[in-house]
């Protein structure tokens, strides 16, 4: 991730002394949350990761610990209209120490935004990511954990991959691992795979 700008957009977020308010924008993609998580262990800060609910209900952007708080689904699929509670929330969010980063999924796209709100926040596009890349990521969860070598072997660029949640792919990961593990000829079929994964 280091070659995109994303990287060092965020990472100077982290290290500027004046903190704010951000969209991060883009496919979706598990990547998104795993950069944010990965830069503030980089960079010794706090990570926490929340729903848009969470943040209206628990105002985490209160707290005085300097943190980045990831809204993992500020705007999503269709979008959401806010009610007049979160508009004026989100209309007069506070100055704080912590660094908020609102995700998006392709905000352009979305049918239901309140552009009055978004335009309120700095908008940092993440990369289109092929494939490959996510393929990559699953070759270190294979090794991290150990998986089955002939998972090495399956060719996951034909799947919609891209498509999961970073829980859903680690789960999903785990499941082909046992079926490898207990069938007799330590192979695994396409038809397997497409069950498993659900979103071919």
């Amino acid at each position: 991730m280091k070659k995109y700008k994303v990287y060092n957009e965020i990472e100077s977020l982290i290290n500027s002394d004046f903190q704010e308010y951000i969209i991060l924008d883009g496919y979706r993609s598990i990547y998104k949350s795993k950069l944010c998580e990965y830069l503030c262990e980089k960079n010794h800060y706090s990570f926490q990761e929340c729903t848009f609910e969470e943040f209206m209900d628990k105002k985490p952007y209160l707290d005085k610990d300097k943190k980045m708080i990831y809204v993992n689904d500020y705007l999503t699929e269709y979008g959401r209209i806010f009610n007049n509670y979160e508009r004026d929330i989100l209309s007069n969010l506070p100055n704080t120490n912590n660094l908020i980063v609102f995700n998006t999924d392709n905000i352009n796209k979305i049918k239901f935004k309140d552009d009055a709100i978004n335009n309120k926040f700095r908008i940092i596009q993440f990369p289109l990511l092929l494939k490959e890349n996510y393929s990559y990521y699953i070759f270190k969860i294979i090794e991290y954990y150990g998986y089955h070598e002939f998972m090495y072997q399956i060719d996951w660029c034909k799947y919609n991959i891209h498509k999961l949640g970073a829980e859903r792919l680690k789960m999903l990961l785990f499941e082909i691992d046992y079926t490898i593990r207990k069938s007799k000829d330590s192979r695994i079929s396409d038809v397997t795979i497409q069950d498993l994964t659900g979103c071919i």
